[in-house]
């Protein structure tokens, strides 16, 4: 019989991250396999899928990011499909996958990094999400190592997780730039939605960096109003250019000539950063938090250094020993990282993904 997956997902920005490209790239590799693909999404923004995916089909309430459950049910139940796919934690997928389990059809998700457990939203989420759907569903896929790790402490059973690892479709330069400029690079959304990923303990770093002649620039969309308030407050407004959203070749050539990639996040709601494989594959090191999904990557290599806490001073040195890297550690790091590179291909991760979800609908149907 073949198979019929419903994929939801939260929305689309027009700069796509990481959960976004995973979800294109599984509608292509079930396509690929003669699947029947759909996603429903309470917002779509200038996504465009191959002719894998039959329907696209955006479901709200009063115009705002929350799914319609009532209209939800009614599309299982007229879909009926093989199998549901739930991209990310968010309440609209804590309802969705409530439905599908409800009708008893195969529930998988992808597990891409904590929400802000601390706001009350979280808060009223956490236990249902953590005691309730992750340990009813067939698969909980992730990218992250540290998050497998975070999963099974809060109760979601070891053999129910799949690390999945996650990739990058651009191609591996030869051999890092040296002669770089001064900027380094924040690359993520910067509206108040987004603080989590905390740009502001990067703008309060930066006066405190030994070389003074280094300036940031901030690539991403939202309201960045706030961030230049700081930036005026702490006297390093001409040292820090906001320049929106940017075209994948724009990025990639920032990128490039950057000197550090720094996300600076410290908790674990910060997934794995696809640019933080875009930034090695363009030959840049990178600066993230030590529960940030990437950590791990930044240790296998040195391509980079890790941090933790929330002291701006802390981020501060961590970033110094980056922008203090020789020639020769640069090139090793790369090196590192080149060596490992395969792993991260979409090549490998699709038919894992593809191949997991299709065994435990094999050992569904057989039982």
């Amino acid at each position: 019989m073949m198979l019929d997956l419903l994929i939801l997902t939260d929305s689309y920005p027009p700069l796509l991250g990481g959960g976004e490209i995973v979800v294109q790239k599984i509608c292509e590799a079930f396509g690929a396999h003669g699947a029947r693909v759909s996603v429903l999404t309470p917002k779509r923004h200038g996504i465009e899928f191959d002719a894998s995916v039959t329907e696209i089909e955006c479901l709200q309430v009063a115009g705002v990011r929350i799914m319609d459950p009532a209209s939800l049910y009614r599309q299982l139940k007229k879909r009926k499909p093989t199998a549901v796919l739930l991209m990310g934690p968010s309440a609209n997928n804590l309802s969705a996958g409530f439905l599908s389990l409800r009708r008893r059809i195969p529930t998988f998700t992808f597990y891409f990094g904590d929400l802000n457990w601390a706001s009350w939203p979280g808060r009223m989420l956490q236990r249902p999400f953590f005691r309730w759907l992750l340990p009813k569903c067939a698969i909980v896929f992730t990218y992250s190592r540290n998050l497998v790790v975070s999963l099974v402490e809060r109760g979601v059973p070891a053999d129910k997780i799949v690390f999945s690892g996650i990739a990058s479709d651009l191609p591996l330069f030869s051999e890092p730039v040296i002669d770089r400029d001064n900027a380094i690079v924040f690359i993520g959304g910067l509206g108040r939605s987004h603080q989590y990923k905390r740009p502001d303990l990067l703008l309060r770093a930066l006066p405190l960096l030994s070389d003074v002649r280094t300036t940031i620039r901030f690539i991403g969309g939202g309201d960045s109003a706030w961030l230049k308030a700081l930036a005026n407050s702490l006297d390093v407004a001409d040292r820090v250019s906001f320049l929106g959203v940017l075209d994948e070749a724009e990025k990639r050539r920032l990128l490039r000539r950057a000197r550090a990639l720094v996300l600076p996040s410290p908790t674990a709601r910060e997934g794995f950063g696809l640019v933080v494989l875009e930034a090695m594959r363009c030959g840049t090191p990178v600066v993230v938090g030590v529960r940030a999904g990437a950590a791990e990557l930044v240790d296998r290599t040195g391509f980079g250094a890790t941090w933790a806490g929330y002291a701006p001073a802390d981020l501060a040195r961590a970033i110094d020993t980056v922008l203090n890297f020789s020639p020769v550690e640069v090139h090793g790091g790369f090196r590192n990282f080149s060596e490992i590179s395969p792993e991260f291909s979409w090549e490998k991760v699709s038919p894992l993904i593809v191949g997991r979800m299709n065994a435990a609908l094999g050992r569904a149907s057989a039982s």
